[in-house]
């Protein structure tokens, strides 16, 4: 994922392991498809089961916003998703500074 030089603040795998969400501190969601398959070169007399490495596509995102993603959540099936994102009230001289604005523009 070329994403990943922002720092990911969330992340989260469908209960069935086929997707997996990533949020970002850019609020930015990226939900990919993921991979993992059975090498199939193991070595046999171990009797040890190999992987490859997990692969991961991603098949849908989200544009940045102003507010980071805290958390994220599948439901139990893995058909829906919740995502909470960080919301700053505006301090009182930034509304102080939109009402005056707001007036100017009467």
């Amino acid at each position: 994922i070329n994403q990943l030089d922002k720092t990911p603040t969330a992340i989260a795998m469908t209960p069935d392991g086929e997707y997996l969400a990533i949020g970002f501190e850019t609020g930015m969601i990226i939900l990919s498809d993921s991979h993992i398959d059975v090498n199939p070169y193991g070595v046999y007399a171990e009797r040890k089961t190999t992987y490859s490495r997990p692969t991961l596509y991603p098949v849908w995102s989200t544009l940045a916003t102003k507010s980071e993603v805290l958390k994220i959540e599948f439901s139990m099936k893995g058909s829906f998703m919740a995502v909470s994102h960080m919301y700053e009230k505006p301090s009182k001289e930034q509304e102080e500074e939109k009402r005056h604005s707001e007036k100017g523009c009467v």
